[in-house]
């Protein structure tokens, strides 16, 4: 059996300078993520991905400082027969 499986990070990150803000979206956007809420001081951010990309993205943001980290267990949906 095939099937596709992820987790999710959602995070929110300290970022009070347009440098750390500049920073962070360069992390998202390779780990391909996205900005889901931006405030003057804060970027939160959604990342999916196995195990190894949320760990890389979480390890990364931890220098700006995170304010809230939620992780998702993985989840795993069985892909279409071709």
């Amino acid at each position: 059996m095939r099937y596709y499986k992820d987790g999710t990070l959602k995070t929110t990150v300290r970022a009070k300078t347009s440098e750390d803000k500049n920073e962070i979206i360069q992390i998202a956007n390779i780990f391909r993520g996205s900005i889901i809420d931006v405030s003057k001081e804060t970027l939160t951010l959604s990342v999916i991905g196995d195990e190894k990309k949320t760990d890389a993205v979480q390890e990364l943001l931890a220098d700006f400082g995170i304010e809230e980290l939620v992780r998702t267990g993985m989840i795993a949906l069985e892909r279409g027969k071709y």
